[in-house]
């Protein structure tokens, strides 16, 4: 189900040398319904033209195909405009770069999602460095249409991303479709490229319908929205949550199969053919590059065994080799394998690798992607990344509400080698609706990882 890459390479229009280089300029703003990230790179001469409903616009069938509804959602922008006479042209398509241009160009054109839009005389090329340069270009055009009313100015805005990896986290259950379409119509707009959805109890598949919630999607409806994400370019990474957190699977279906009241038992053969049958029907339905298996917050009430580092590790390495064989990556969080006292400087409630777990963090499959969730840490510094990292794994930084840690952590992850990228959470405030505070997580997140190297003081 992964959106098909190709349309034509051309050759760019060159800028002309009159142009005044303005660096992350002030002068970009978005609406209130406007997610993009600031641009890197503004180019302005002054003078302005003034875009029409009737332009021309130019998008490649094939193009326009794949990405259906964010070409619809860029028309219906260009709709609103009063007819202008003499309105220049748009054309969109795929660009090399040249030997002659600026390093800034050939930044934007060399790195995936990187894009130019020029406005030169009678028309606005949107070039990008491949089809999602293009889709990103097409949205900065359609928040500056909204904010600007289709006046531009001459010259061009430069863009790249800082992060390969830019996820946003949702969690299904409790949740509609139509919310989380809308939930992805703005991370297209903030140039998130990557969704795991959280299924679990939320999505009835066959494999878990007896303890999907009542109200959960249908395993259709779930395909729908993957989709329509798809569409807009997000790839989609599935978490089930496994091992740890069952009161979202085996806890009340097969409570035989417990360790503990939170954390399946991965001694137990049975366990494996309701875990297995989960992820062999989703990837089944929707082929996705990897799979998240959760593994947070391993834990035993009180009177309790909490469950022995090295079956937490039987049960990762198992997951990871059935995965693998699939060809499917294995995501997973990666708390459980860092420890308060390895990293002192670090907020302790989110360093879960006691009682021997950190212990079992050199033994982790090295092609497991850690995601690293810090969610209120005050230094500028996140070792527990670092470590990571130096054992070999893919990482991923996650973060939530607090926006200087969003900053702090990107910027971080950004110098960091091994780092993959970052993830921006929601967790429960999509549940209750609390928009105003979804919108403030994707807006500060979609800038922090776009524009990942800024020290904008914030």
């Amino acid at each position: 189900m992964k959106a098909c890459r190709g349309i034509g390479v051309l050759r760019p229009v060159f800028l002309s040398a009159a142009i005044i280089f303005l660096t992350r300029a002030s002068s970009f703003g978005v609406n209130a319904g406007d997610f993009s990230p600031q641009p890197k790179k503004m180019n302005l001469s002054g003078s302005a033209v003034r875009l029409g409903k009737n332009a021309a616009v130019d998008i490649p069938p094939a193009f326009e195909r794949t990405y259906k509804s964010p070409v619809s959602s860029f028309k219906a922008a260009m709709a609103s405009l009063p007819l202008e006479k003499g309105s220049p042209g748009i054309k969109a398509e795929v660009a090399a770069p040249t030997e002659a241009d600026s390093s800034e160009r050939r930044a934007a054109l060399t790195r995936r999602g990187g894009y130019v839009i020029e406005v030169a005389g009678s028309v606005i090329t949107v070039a990008g460095a491949d089809e999602i340069g293009v889709l990103y270009g097409l949205a900065t055009m359609e928040g500056l249409i909204t904010k600007e009313g289709g006046a531009f100015r001459q010259g061009a805005i430069i863009d790249w991303p800082d992060h390969k990896a830019r996820a946003l986290h949702l969690v299904v259950r409790h949740t509609n479709k139509e919310d989380i379409k809308t939930l992805i119509n703005k991370a297209r707009l903030g140039r998130f490229n990557i969704l795991i959805m959280d299924v679990s109890d939320g999505v009835r598949f066959k494999a878990n319908a007896e303890t999907a919630l009542k109200g959960a999607w249908s395993a259709e409806d779930f395909m729908e929205v993957v989709s329509f994400a798809v569409e807009n370019g997000l790839d989609v990474v599935p978490e089930v949550k496994l091992l740890t957190h069952q009161y979202w699977f085996l806890k009340n279906s097969r409570p035989e199969l417990m360790y503990n009241k939170f954390t399946y038992d991965p001694r137990k053969e049975e366990t494996y053919r309701f875990v297995t049958a989960m992820l062999d029907e989703i990837i089944e339905l929707i082929r996705p590059r990897a799979v998240h298996i959760g593994h947070d917050e391993a834990a035993a009430p009180k009177g309790e065994r909490m469950l022995p580092p090295e079956l937490f590790l039987k049960d990762v390495e198992r997951l990871h080799g059935y995965l693998k064989k699939k060809g499917v990556e294995t995501w997973m969080w990666g708390d459980m394998l860092a420890a308060p006292y390895e990293f002192p400087g670090m907020n302790f409630r989110y360093l879960h690798g006691v009682e021997g777990y950190a212990q079992i963090r050199g033994k982790i499959p090295k092609d497991v992607v850690i995601c690293d969730w810090r969610y209120s840490e005050p230094g500028l510094e996140f070792p527990s990344a670092a470590a990571f990292a130096k054992d070999g794994h893919g990482v991923l930084g996650a973060t939530w509400t607090a926006v200087p840690t969003t900053r702090n952590f990107s910027r971080y992850m950004a110098g960091m080698p091994g780092a993959e990228g970052m993830i921006a959470t929601t967790w429960f405030h999509v549940q209750k609706k609390e928009w105003d505070t979804v919108d403030r997580i994707m807006k500060t997140s979609s800038d922090a990882f776009w524009n990942a190297g800024a020290d904008n003081g914030k």
